[in-house]
């Protein structure tokens, strides 16, 4: 993986519906973008560390929406380890612009 290369994924099972006034504007399972912002090698004394930030997320009516992403650090838990990015990893977001979204 590079830096800023960006790779599909699908919001977790876990995480339900985002309503508003009832209506479901984004769906669970809906498929998000994040995009890797830094990656720092593993050396002998610290373990690597990956850099992300959500760029983007499926609106419930197909639509992507554009996401003002945190930026977050997934670091190894040992020196010279690896550092792995789990299914399901919450990453924190706020909607860029004012959107209108087709509900049921």
């Amino acid at each position: 993986m590079e830096v800023f290369q960006c790779f599909g994924n699908q919001l977790s099972d876990s995480i339900p519906d985002l309503s508003d006034n009832g209506k479901v504007v984004i769906r669970t399972g809906a498929i998000g973008l994040p995009r890797v912002k830094n990656i720092c090698r593993p050396t002998y004394n610290d373990p690597e560390e990956i850099t992300i930030e959500a760029v983007s997320v499926q609106a419930a009516d197909g639509q992507q929406l554009k996401l003002n992403g945190s930026e977050q650090t997934i670091r190894g838990q040992f020196s010279n380890q690896p550092s792995v990015l789990q299914i399901g990893t919450p990453l924190i977001a706020n909607v860029m612009n004012n959107s209108s979204i087709l509900v049921d």
